[in-house]
C-alpha cells in the first residue's frame, strides 16, 4: 500500500506519554527494540530475524532473545517456524480493522461513561484537544503529527474514566498493532470534510456532557477515518495473494 507506512509511536492512552511495559530486564529490552523496529518499518514485513545477530548486538545469551521474540509472536508482530525462520509477520488488514474496531468501541464506551461528569478542568483540556485539531489541516490528521493529536484526545476520554482495565487493553494488546501504520499522503477531501464537522460535533457533546452523542460520533470518527478503510485495503490484499499466476494486478 503505497498510501501507508509503519508508525514508531506509542498510542499510549494514558496522559502522561510512557513505554509500554517499564524496561528492566534485557529481555525487555529487546522486546521493545525489536518492537520499535517492526513498527518504524525499520524491520520489514517477512524480514528475516536472526538470533545470532541480536546475540552479537546486545552481548547476551540466546534465553532472553528467545524470550523477547516469543512475546513478540504472542502478539502477533513475529512468526517463527522451528529450524526455519523467525520474521516479522506481515500486516493482516483483516485483524487490523477488528482489533480498530475493539478500540473504537472502548474508547467510544469510556466516553458515554465519563461524558455526564467530567470536571470542568477534563472538559476544557478535551475541547482544547478538539480546537488544536480543528486548527490543524484535517487532511494530515492521518498522517505522523495529526495522529498524535486524535491519540491525545483518545487518551484523555479514555483516563477521565479511571478505568485501568481499558488501558491496560488498549496500551497493552491494542497500541502496538494500531501504531503500525500512518498515512503518508494526504486523506480524500471528502473524508476531511466529514473528519472535520465530526469534530464540531464531538465538541458540541462534550460541552452538553451527552455522553450518547459523544459515544456515536467516535464510532462514526473511526469508522470513516479507519474502520472502512482498512477492510478496503484487506479486499486488495486477499485479491493479490490469491490471484492465479498471470492474473494482472
Amino acid at each position: 500500500m503505497t498510501c501507508l507506512e509503519s508508525y514508531s509511536d506509542d498510542m499510549d492512552v494514558r496522559e502522561d506519554s510512557g513505554p509500554l511495559r517499564p524496561r528492566q530486564l534485557i529481555r525487555d529490552q529487546v522486546f521493545h527494540r525489536l518492537a520499535e523496529d517492526i513498527i518504524s518499518g525499520r524491520l520489514q514485513p517477512l524480514e528475516d530475524i536472526k538470533d545470532h545477530e541480536l546475540q552479537n548486538e546486545f552481548g547476551i545469551s540466546r534465553t532472553p532473545i528467545r524470550e523477547a521474540l516469543l512475546k513478540l509472536r504472542d502478539l502477533g508482530l513475529v512468526e517463527m517456524r522451528a529450524n526455519s525462520y523467525t520474521r516479522v509477520a506481515p500486516i493482516d488488514f483483516v485483524r487490523q480493522a477488528e482489533r480498530t474496531q475493539t478500540a473504537s468501541a472502548l474508547i467510544s464506551f469510556c466516553a458515554a461513561e465519563s461524558a455526564g461528569s467530567y470536571t470542568p478542568e477534563q472538559e476544557s483540556r478535551i475541547v482544547s484537544r478538539i480546537d488544536d485539531l480543528l486548527a490543524s489541516d484535517i487532511q494530515q490528521s492521518g498522517m505522523r503529527d495529526g495522529l498524535r493529536m486524535w491519540y491525545s484526545l483518545y487518551a484523555l476520554i479514555v483516563a477521565a474514566t479511571g478505568n485501568r482495565i481499558i488501558v491496560e487493553i488498549l496500551n497493552e494488546h491494542l497500541a502496538i498493532h494500531l501504531t503500525r501504520m500512518v498515512l503518508v499522503t494526504e486523506m480524500p477531501s471528502e473524508r476531511a470534510q466529514l473528519l472535520r464537522q465530526s469534530l464540531l460535533v464531538m465538541r458540541d457533546a462534550v460541552v452538553r456532557r451527552d455522553g450518547e452523542a459523544l459515544r456515536q460520533i467516535i464510532v462514526q470518527v473511526f469508522d470513516a477515518s479507519s474502520i472502512r478503510p482498512l477492510r478496503e485495503y484487506a479486499v486488495l490484499q486477499n485479491a493479490t495473494t490469491t490471484s492465479p499466476p498471470g492474473t494482472p494486478r
